[in-house]
């Protein structure tokens, strides 16, 4: 038979005991910081996952900032290309209004309504958008039309 001193039991109690609070703490800053892993050495595997998955967020961040910036040029190269087709528009409604005019006093306002809508139609061929134009080709930095 082994006899167990009381010293043992109360060294092998205070030691569950100090274990036990040990991960008391390691549990309640998990709660806290509503993280399992709080430093690399909590869980080497599990940070290794964090710190991959936290690059692919950055990746998909990046992606997203140029979607958004590609749909925003789309939209202002949309809006200019409608604002050209409108002109274009007008100047076609001008030349059969000045067709079937009778008067040929009209002609110089006709004429002056056409070189508006010509002088519309090479400032929105000439738009930029956050620096650069939209119309520009590879040469985004100068205005496409003089």
């Amino acid at each position: 038979m082994i006899r167990v001193s009381d010293r043992n039991i109360q060294s092998t109690y205070l030691n569950i005991l100090a274990r036990s609070k040990n991960d008391l703490a390691t549990i309640q800053k998990q709660l806290v910081s509503q993280s399992k892993i709080n430093k690399p050495s909590d869980e080497p595997l599990g940070t290794s996952r964090v710190i991959r998955m936290s690059g692919q967020i950055e990746t998909f961040n990046v992606f997203e900032k140029n979607i958004d910036a590609g749909l925003a040029y789309i939209d202002n190269s949309s809006t200019a290309l409608e604002g050209i087709k409108d002109e274009i528009q007008k100047v076609l409604r001008d030349l059969t209004d000045a067709n079937n005019a009778t008067v040929s006093d009209n002609l110089p306002q006709y004429a002056d309504k056409v070189r508006a809508s010509l002088n519309a139609i090479l400032d929105l061929a000439n738009t930029s958008f956050d620096g650069q134009f939209l119309f520009g080709g590879s040469d985004n930095t100068t205005p496409p039309v003089g």
